[in-house]
């Protein structure tokens, strides 16, 4: 088994992770002239249903479909249920419109469980305030460039609310503050992989988004807990941020969580031609375990 699992890593790396299907896809989405014709392609080639790049730069938003149709191709069969791709602003637009209704009518029926006496207009009002605090946020720091939404296998409990949104808005998306402009990202980008901020090759929107559904792409394996990725985690997060960097980059140890080295493993495996072996040794195993 073992041997089979490294076969299919191996042929998986030889293809660049492309079929034929892949290559038509990847021909559709750079010839695509305007955003609407790009979410057309995306939602033909089941990308996924509720498309919005909002004020994006094309040439970013060919990118964010890029990514996921590769991931696609690598993972056909795991399922990454991706409701929504675009600009962040747009998405919360479209949480605004699906989820507002089923928000309020879950605020309202827990107020009036705990206060049975408490008028229609007193649940109302409990509801709307507590639906507009939910909705806040999902605004977008100042420094965030990217989202993904997803429920991690080791979340534990989850509230009814936070089921909403994810039922609404799972998937990835792009600050339009950074991706109005495909030159100005990846100016910001250059500059975080010469820092060490970011591993090598990840100098693209392409990248941004190889990191987010490595995110979704570790949630669906529960690669977290794989004790061959914790082993080289920890090991990892033992090292100086210089040494970091050197290996990896310095953002995949902030705040010493596991996932961000996943992540920052699988962008780089997907990006740098020259794959360093940390990245390439995290990235080889969560083939294996989708093998």
């Amino acid at each position: 088994p073992d041997k089979a699992r490294a076969s299919y890593a191996d042929g998986m790396k030889l293809s660049h992770f492309s079929s034929h299907n892949t290559e038509v896809a990847i021909d559709a989405i750079r010839n695509a002239e305007t955003s609407t014709q790009l979410a057309q392609v995306a939602k033909n080639f089941k990308v996924s249903d509720n498309i919005d790049f909002g004020k994006l730069d094309l040439k970013v938003s060919q990118q964010i479909v890029e990514s996921l149709v590769r991931t696609k191709a690598t993972f056909p069969n795991l399922h990454i249920d991706l409701k929504f791709i675009g600009s962040i602003q747009a998405r919360n637009d479209f949480v605004a419109k699906d989820a507002a209704q089923k928000l309020l009518l879950h605020y309202a029926t827990e107020y009036k469980k705990s206060n049975p006496s408490a008028s229609r207009d007193e649940c109302k009002s409990f509801a709307v305030f507590q639906t507009k605090q939910k909705l806040s946020g999902l605004v977008p720091r100042e420094n965030t460039i990217a989202q993904s939404i997803s429920l991690s296998p080791s979340a534990g409990y989850v509230s009814k609310s936070d089921k909403i949104i994810v039922d609404a808005i799972q998937g990835i998306s792009i600050n339009e503050s950074f991706g109005y402009s495909d030159a100005k990202f990846r100016k910001q980008k250059v500059e975080e992989v010469i820092s060490g901020h970011k591993p090598h090759g990840c100098n693209t929107a392409k990248a941004t988004i190889d990191h987010e559904i490595g995110h979704q792409i570790a949630n669906a394996l529960n690669a977290a807990n794989d004790p061959y990725i914790k082993q080289a985690f920890e090991k990892f997060d033992g090292l100086s941020r210089k040494e970091q960097a050197a290996e990896l980059s310095t953002y995949a140890g902030e705040d010493h969580k596991i996932g961000e080295f996943i992540a920052e493993c699988w962008s780089e495996y997907q990006n740098n031609p020259e794959c360093r072996p940390v990245a390439k040794k995290i990235a080889n195993r969560m083939i294996e375990l989708y093998a």
